[in-house]
């Protein structure tokens, strides 16, 4: 069997990658909620540009995001999907309450009404080996 192995420099390349691709049309990319994968949209947000600034090893630190002021859906928040301002996908990942393990962690309650203000204020992706 093949096997690759990245080093830390190489998992920071990624996260810088990542980034890159949120931000390569010159505007601010968008994280949308839904109430799970290729579900009811429930909100949209804007992140800043560039997205993320902190590197550290495979460690992505996303701050400084728009918050939704009057979301448009009602459902529990469980999907997220990260795009650049083209709409094309970049990445999506699983929502939560904090301290329940989700790439997002919502600091409230994870259920989103419509007219809801939601807001995050920041978070955090790991690109780690497999295995």
């Amino acid at each position: 069997m093949a096997e690759l192995r990245i080093t830390d420099l190489g998992l920071a390349a990624a996260a810088r990658g990542l980034c890159s691709a949120l931000d390569a049309t010159g505007a601010a990319g968008a994280l949308e909620f839904y109430d799970q994968e290729g579900g009811a949209l429930l909100a949209r947000l804007r992140f800043n540009n560039p997205a993320a600034v902190e590197f550290t090893g495979g460690v992505v630190k996303f701050s400084g995001i728009t918050p939704e002021l009057d979301a448009p859906g009602k459902g529990r928040a469980t999907w997220a999907r990260a795009m650049d301002s083209d709409g094309n996908v970049i990445f999506e990942c699983d929502v939560g309450q904090k301290g329940k393990g989700a790439i997002i962690q919502l600091e409230e309650d994870d259920f989103v009404r419509k007219g809801d203000l939601l807001r995050v204020s920041e978070f955090s992706m790991t690109i780690k080996q497999a295995g």
